[in-house]
């Protein structure tokens, strides 16, 4: 049998293959375009697609959900669900491509990337979508606990329907810093909860998209600085909270 043979002549190297038939594998990556942090079209080449299961562990890097699922007898047609607690153990972005949708259902945490040691391990997510349309991917996420829906160090959106239902969570978002909404729909529900809906351990910053928020006592709690540049925001508190509160400065700009 001959074998390929690797010749050296100083800093130059020979491979010479044998004369046989020679079958290379290879797995094409097809790119996906999503909207970036400053609403630019921008393409992702390296990246692990989503396709739900159990409790899982997600490593630093991006994440892509696609439409795949056509089947609405498989998972109800979702192309992502998850019914355990999503780990991370880096940080991580997610692409909802158009059409997609993902769920989360869990009896704890839906998103966890924080250590309360205050560790540097502390991590972050981001959420992005395909497009701004009307077919912008979806991200549902649901439970029973009394823990934190989705508590990371910083949370941003930047497009997708994001919504949360985290009626019997202390918070429905806990950002250690900072909650940023570039753009998208995101809806998020505490109604029965006796804490904050969303709370930063900085600041919230909203630049745009649709926001709704509905806490049990308040709805958007930032312990810095709260800005809203732009986009329709509404935020509800109980009968004994308030809507909107901030530590510091609540800047507003060009918002309904």
């Amino acid at each position: 049998l001959d074998l390929a043979t690797l010749t050296e002549d100083g800093d130059n190297y020979t491979l010479t293959m044998p004369d046989a038939n020679v079958t290379i594998g290879a797995t094409f990556i097809e790119p996906v375009s999503y909207v970036d942090a400053n609403g630019q079209t921008a393409q992702c080449n390296n990246y692990t697609v989503l396709t739900g299961g159990g409790a899982t562990t997600l490593a630093g890097g991006w994440y892509v959900v696609k439409n795949t699922n056509t089947d609405p007898n498989t998972d109800g047609g979702i192309d992502a669900k998850y019914t355990g607690t999503i780990t991370l153990d880096g940080d991580a972005h997610i692409i909802l491509c158009d059409g997609a949708e993902m769920s989360i259902n869990a009896n704890g945490y839906f998103i966890n990337g924080f250590d309360y040691s205050w560790s540097p391990n502390d991590l972050s997510l981001s959420i992005y979508s395909q497009s701004l349309g009307s077919d912008m991917g979806k991200l549902t996420v649901s439970g029973t606990g009394e823990d934190d829906g989705i508590f990371v160090k910083n949370l941003t959106v930047n497009g997708g329907n994001i919504s949360i239902d985290a009626n019997q969570y202390r918070y429905a978002i806990n950002a250690a810093e900072n909650v940023i909404i570039n753009r998208g729909n995101v809806s998020v529900n505490a109604q029965s909860n006796d804490y904050i809906t969303v709370i930063s351990g900085h600041d919230v910053t909203i630049n745009g998209g649709n926001v709704t928020v509905t806490g049990g006592d308040e709805g958007i709690n930032a312990r810095n600085n709260l800005t809203i540049n732009g986009g329709n925001v509404t935020a509800t508190g109980s009968e004994y909270g308030v809507g909107i509160i901030a530590y510091n400065d609540i800047t507003l700009f060009n918002f309904v």
